[in-house]
């Protein structure tokens, strides 16, 4: 026998036009899974009415209170820990990966010759651009540097003088705004 749409309509107690609370009586005298289940569910319904509300015992609000916050704070600690966990899997993972895809085409000892290379061409860049260094100034006379470096000098104070000069006048003045039509 089909149950579906009745077991639906006790339970629920949903409110019933009048062609389906027909429906259901008729179900009821008929069916007797389906009359046991609404006799059992209006009794456990009385029950549950008449069951008296128990007072909580003194202090419980204060208690459940204290409770609350340490779990609060327990479970932001067991966020935070997982969320470090998780950037630790990621990473090794991420390395893992890397190491997997890069290091079976290269060698430690390749790794460290090319370490060396490196450092002997900075080494050499590095000497040669001295001796370069070197041998302009050597080329040059005493008078010509003395000379550039007395223009380099005044350079440097009159463009310190301009820029005083308009951090004066912006004080004095102020900063004009100008608006766009």
């Amino acid at each position: 026998m089909k149950h579906q749409p009745y077991e639906s309509w006790i339970l629920d107690e949903v409110p019933l036009n009048e062609q389906q609370k027909q429906e259901l009586e008729a179900h009821l005298k008929t069916c007797s899974p389906c009359s046991s289940l609404q006799s059992s569910w209006q009794e456990a319904r009385k029950q549950i009415q008449s069951a008296t509300v128990r007072q909580p015992s003194a202090g419980f609000a204060m208690r459940w209170q204290t409770g609350l916050e340490e779990r609060r704070i327990a479970e932001e600690h067991r966020q935070r820990q997982n969320v470090w966990i998780w950037i630790a899997c990621v990473s090794a993972a991420v390395a893992l990966a890397l190491a997997v895809i890069f290091l079976p085409r290269i060698s430690f000892i390749q790794i460290l010759i090319d370490m060396v290379e490196s450092l002997v061409g900075l080494t050499t860049a590095v000497t040669v651009f001295l001796r370069l260094v070197t041998s302009v100034f050597r080329s040059i006379s005493p008078l010509t540097l003395v000379l550039a470096y007395l223009g380099l000098s005044t350079l440097l104070i009159l463009t310190v003088f301009l820029w005083g000069i308009s951090i004066w006048r912006m004080s004095l003045k102020g900063v004009a705004h100008y608006e766009k039509d």
